[in-house]
C-alpha cells in the first residue's frame, strides 16, 4: 500500500491527496496534504509519519506558517476539519473547542451567552495557531497568554501518542506540555482540543487615544494613568517611526459598567488633554493590526517592565535612517517591530544583532518571526534561547522520530548535537 493510500485509508478518500503548488511552505513543496477529522485520526497520521519519518508540518488558519525558520515540509496536515465547540454547558465558563476553530467563529458563539474568550491576537488565526506561535492581542495585558486560559489541552505527540495535560497532569512526564506547546510552532506536538476559561463581555467598552512625541513621554502617561484610574484592561502604543503615517499614538482601552466607563473616560481625556485626544467607542485602525505585512521582517521584542521605553531608543539608534514601525505593549512588556523587507541582509543583521546585544544584557529576548528569503537565510531568526539544552530533552522526549516541525524551533539546535 502506498503512503498515498495509507492516508486516505486514516482520513478518508477525499481528505488525503497529493500537494499541490498552492501548498508550498516558504519555497518547500510538500509531497502529501492531509486533513484528519478527529484526534484519532490526527494520532493515526502522526504515527504513520513518524514510522516513515516523515517530516510534517501542521497547517490551522495558514496565517502565520511563514512565521520562524523554514521548516522541512513533506507532510502538510491540515486542521481544516477539527473545527468546532466540543463541549459548552449551559451557565458554564469554560469550554472546550477544537483546534482547527477560528478565534473569531468562536467569540460570536460565546458572544450569544454574553461571554468572550479574552484571546485576540490579529488576523484570522485558529486556536492552535494562536497557541502554538504564541500570538498576542491588547486582551493580554488583563487576562495573559492563550496558556493562562487553558484549563485542559490534548495534543498528540511526534510518536502518535496522544497526551492530555491539565490542571492536574502535565501531560508528559518531567516536563510542562501546555509550556512547551505554547510557542512552540508545533515543535512539541499537535494540538488538537483545548479548554480554556471565558469571561464577561464587558458591558461598554472606550478607547482613550492621544499622540505623543517621546518615550519619556509615553512613560509618563502611562504611569500617571495607572496612578489615578482603575487599572485598564489594555494600554498600546503605535509608533510608525520614519513612515509618515501620522503621530505615535498611545491608545487606552477601559471597560465595564457603562456609567463608569464613560466617567472614566471622561476625567483621563481631560487629565491628557494637553495634547490631541480622543475618546472612542471604536478601537483605533492600528489596534486589532500587527505592525508588520508578509513582506517585512518582523521582530518580537521582549524586556523586564523597566527597560521597556529605553527600547524605543535603543532600536531607533540601531536602525538609524530606516523606516521602523512598532507596536509596544507596556502591560506585557513586549513590542513587534516591522522593517523593511527590501534592506540588505547584512544591515538587517546588524540591527538584529544590535538589539540582541542590548537586550541580553537586560534579560530580554528578539525573535525574527518573519523575513524574505535572502534575510531568512542570512541571520539566527531565534537568537540565544535560555534553557536550550532542557528544550532538546524536551523535543526528543516529546518526538522521538524528529518528525514534526523540523528545524523550526530553535530546540532543533540542541537535537542535532
Amino acid at each position: 500500500m502506498t503512503l498515498l493510500a495509507e492516508l486516505q485509508a486514516i482520513c478518508g478518500e477525499g481528505h488525503a491527496e497529493p500537494a499541490a503548488p498552492r501548498h508550498t511552505l516558504l519555497g518547500s513543496p510538500p509531497r502529501w496534504v492531509a486533513a484528519p477529522g478527529s484526534t484519532d485520526e490526527v494520532a493515526a497520521v502522526v504515527g504513520l509519519a513518524a514510522s516513515h519519518q516523515i517530516a510534517t508540518v501542521v497547517r490551522g488558519g495558514g496565517s502565520k506558517l511563514h512565521w520562524g525558520p523554514a521548516p522541512e515540509v513533506e507532510l502538510l496536515l491540515d486542521l481544516r476539519r477539527l473545527a468546532g465547540v466540543v463541549a459548552y454547558p449551559p451557565e458554564g465558563r469554560q469550554a472546550t473547542v477544537l483546534a482547527g476553530s477560528r478565534l473569531g467563529a468562536l467569540q460570536s458563539v460565546f458572544a450569544a451567552r454574553g461571554q468572550r474568550l479574552a484571546l485576540d491576537p490579529p488576523g484570522a488565526a485558529t486556536v492552535g495557531g494562536a497557541i502554538s506561535t504564541d500570538d498576542r492581542g491588547p486582551l493580554r495585558a488583563r487576562h495573559g497568554a492563550a496558556r493562562n486560559l487553558l484549563t485542559d489541552l490534548t495534543v498528540v505527540r511526534g510518536d502518535g501518542a496522544v497526551c492530555r495535560a491539565s490542571s492536574y497532569s502535565t501531560g508528559v512526564p518531567g516536563y510542562d506540555l501546555t509550556a512547551l506547546v505554547s510557542g512552540g510552532f508545533g515543535a512539541f506536538g499537535v494540538i488538537t482540543e483545548a479548554t480554556f476559561r471565558l469571561h464577561e463581555l464587558p458591558a461598554a467598552q472606550r478607547w482613550v487615544v492621544r499622540a505623543v512625541t517621546s518615550p519619556a513621554e509615553v512613560r509618563e502617561l502611562v504611569e500617571s494613568v495607572l496612578a489615578r484610574y482603575p487599572v485598564p484592561t489594555a494600554v498600546e502604543v503605535n509608533h510608525p517611526h520614519g513612515l509618515h503615517e501620522g503621530p505615535d499614538q498611545l491608545g487606552v482601552l477601559l471597560e465595564g459598567a457603562p456609567d463608569q466607563v464613560a466617567r472614566c473616560a471622561a476625567s483621563m481625556a481631560m487629565s491628557l488633554s494637553d495634547g490631541d485626544v480622543v475618546v472612542t467607542a471604536e478601537p483605533p485602525d492600528w489596534w486589532h493590526e500587527h505592525p508588520f505585512g508578509v513582506d517585512d521582517v518582523a521582530l518580537r521584542l521582549t524586556t523586564p517592565p523597566s527597560e521597556m521605553y529605553a527600547l524605543s531608543y535603543v532600536l531607533r539608534d540601531v536602525a538609524g535612517d530606516a523606516p521602523v514601525r512598532c507596536r509596544c505593549s507596556p502591560g506585557v512588556a513586549t513590542m513587534l517591530v516591522a522593517l523593511p523587507g527590501n534592506l540588505e541582509p547584512s544591515r538587517v543583521n546588524g540591527i538584529v544583532e544590535g538589539v540582541r546585544h542590548t537586550l541580553i544584557a537586560r534579560q530580554g529576548s528578539c525573535e525574527v518571526l518573519h523575513a524574505p528569503d535572502p534575510v531568512r537565510q542570512a541571520i539566527d531568526m531565534w537568537g540565544p534561547t535560555p534553557d536550550i539544552e532542557l528544550l532538546g530533552r524536551a523535543r526528543r522526549v516529546c518526538d522521538p522520530r524528529h518528525v514534526l516541525a523540523r528545524g523550526r524551533h530553535a530546540a532543533d539546535q540542541s537535537c542535532r548535537r
